[in-house]
């Protein structure tokens, strides 16, 4: 128990800027907040604790990290970084901090799991000690690292080696240090922001997203003047530069992935097709906020009172969130029905995705969904979410006026601005384009502290109503992103325990299964592949034996392997099936 969780929030001195007042960690924002250390600590404890529970242990992959982990594979056997067709994105740090794990024993996907989890356990703390910076209650940054560590997409996706958690870490320490900077941190914070930055963009391109904000904010604070030009531009220079000079080096040397530059041709193609530029950013928009507005839910609670404390502020916080509910609320009816909508790591039967031929492809009903009940609550709670994070942003924009017509904003709200940004700018594109659920992650964190950073200014001592109904919604959250994860982790340890044992005695190969998306991409991987008529789509030669959840008509059982399932609870089975 956080031992600050019903006592008044300590406000730290202040001083003024302009006239306005100015937090003391404002100023000096390198200083470790008070009781930080031990917030970490019980931070990490509880991390620890649920890893226990999901058991994240098997040497084999899960979704697209397959895909990553042969890169690494490959990295350290040859010495050559060359990742597979499959690739969208540059992934050389990633690599290398994967390799890194890899070199005391030996490739695994233990130790690339271990790696994400690494970096997943440091992005709740950075989440903490940034909310700490701009906001003097100890509990609302404890509920802010709680909330990204246990969203269940992140939470997930931590146990896996997939790009998304390896790349919101790298995010988060670049916006780390340029936040710093912002706020009159020395040059070495700015270089520090510069290498993160770095790091992010060739891990994904869209880490240009930190140095863009960074740009935008320091020229809104400092003016046009020559010298803040060129710092501003420095470091998005430097980003660009080197990911264009990566880029041209993967061509020259015959290193492209088929897939790398897809989503930009898809990007392209939307900007220049109003027909389908318009009702694509409606639809991705309120997606990502439902998304978003469920995920976000324990933290705007907590902070609704502060956020639309000005009258200006309060009365553009209420239009704009219940149009955006109205215009919500139309949109499921008529068209997409409760949440999840957007697929692949949220489904309606848990923590996916359930990545065999008959759920996967021929979407039979073989894994039991979760209630209807609890997906209409989460749609409710989806879309108060989204109402309540609209009208907090607008409520800002709206203070921020005057910050338009005078062309400069003042030192105390130049961070909150910079978060909002930063997540802006990233979900641009993917609003263009849209994409899977687990897109919209890397957004949260920058959301959570940026409107931190908006309630700074107006907070108001919490009340036990509060802080019992944003326990409460954390604590759902957890339990699914928990045990969600637990289950998915516990049926694809029985599919790899069957597919083992299947090409154990070598008198089965790997050609003569469709074992699912994971395990034809990690042994039969073909960018020139074509799709068979009758076969599933990925990689599959010849389909002898197959993998599935339930028997199928026209397919012998070979064997079964049952594993417990906890939500919901019910003993499921992954058989081996023979044509």
């Amino acid at each position: 128990m956080i031992d600050v969780a019903f006592q008044p929030d300590r406000v730290p001195a202040m001083s003024t800027v302009n006239g306005r007042p100015v937090a003391a960690e404002a100023r000096s924002p390198a200083r470790v907040p008070e009781g930080a250390i031990r917030d970490m600590l019980l931070l990490a404890s509880v991390w620890v604790v649920s890893l226990v529970v999901v058991n994240p242990l098997g040497d084999f992959p899960l979704n697209d990290d397959w895909s990553f982990g042969l890169t690494v594979k490959n990295l350290l056997q040859n010495g050559d970084f060359r990742p597979t067709g499959w690739t969208s994105m540059p992934l050389i740090t990633q690599a290398l901090w994967g390799a890194l794990f890899c070199l005391p024993s030996g490739f695994s996907f233990n130790a690339l799991r271990f790696s994400t989890l690494t970096l997943s356990l440091g992005s709740l703390l950075v989440v903490y000690f940034l909310v700490r910076q701009l906001h003097p209650s100890r509990l609302l940054a404890v509920f802010a690292a709680l909330t990204v560590a246990f969203n269940p997409i992140y939470y997930a996706l931590s146990n896996t080696f997939m790009t998304d958690v390896p790349f919101t870490a790298l995010l988060l320490a670049a916006a780390l240090f340029f936040s710093r900077h912002l706020q009159g941190g020395s040059d070495f914070t700015l270089l520090c922001g510069v290498a993160c930055a770095l790091a992010a963009t060739l891990c994904r391109q869209l880490g240009l997203a930190v140095p863009i904000a960074y740009a935008v904010c320091l020229l809104w604070h400092r003016g046009l003047e020559g010298r803040w030009v060129i710092r501003a531009l420095v470091p998005l220079a430097v980003c660009v530069g080197a990911l264009l000079t990566f880029q041209h080096w993967l061509k020259v040397t015959g290193r492209l992935p088929a897939l790398y530059s897809l989503q930009n041709g898809e990007f392209l193609s939307a900007l220049c097709t109003p027909k389908r530029l318009v009702p694509g950013l409606a639809k991705h928009i309120g997606t990502a906020l439902l998304y978003l507005g469920w995920f976000s839910l324990p933290v705007m609670v907590l902070v609704l009172p502060a956020v639309a404390a000005a009258r200006t502020g309060r009365r553009v916080f209420i239009i704009a969130g219940c149009v955006f509910a109205l215009c919500s609320i139309t949109v499921l009816v008529l068209t997409r029905g409760p949440m999840p909508t957007a697929g692949n790591i949220v489904l309606a039967q848990g923590i996916g995705p359930l990545s065999l031929r008959d759920v996967h492809i021929l979407n039979l009903a073989h894994v039991p969904a979760l209630w209807r009940g609890f997906w209409l609550a989460i749609t409710v709670a989806s879309l108060l979410g989204g109402a309540l994070l609209v009208g907090a942003v607008a409520a800002k924009v709206a203070t921020l006026r005057r910050s338009f017509l005078r062309a400069r904003i003042q030192p105390d709200r130049i961070a909150g601005v910079f978060f909002l940004l930063c997540a802006a700018i990233y979900l641009s594109p993917i609003l263009v384009i849209g994409g899977w659920d687990r897109y919209y992650i890397p957004a949260l964190p920058f959301l959570l502290v940026g409107v931190a950073g908006v309630a700074a200014a107006s907070w108001q001592p919490r009340t036990r109503t509060r802080v019992a109904l944003a326990g409460l919604l954390l604590a759902s959250l957890s339990f699914y992103a928990v045990l969600g994860t637990r289950d998915y982790l516990a049926w694809n340890r029985a599919r790899w325990t069957a597919l083992n044992d299947l090409l154990a005695d070598g008198k089965v190969t790997a050609a003569d299964v469709d074992g699912g998306f994971e395990f034809n991409g990690l042994y039969l991987y073909d960018a020139a592949y074509k799709e068979k008529p009758g076969k599933s789509w990925y990689w599959v030669d010849r389909d002898s034996y197959l993998l599935a959840f339930a028997e199928m008509p026209g397919w012998e059982t070979v064997k079964e392997y049952p594993y417990t399932h906890w939500l919901p609870p019910y003993t499921g089975r992954i058989v081996i099936l023979k044509q």
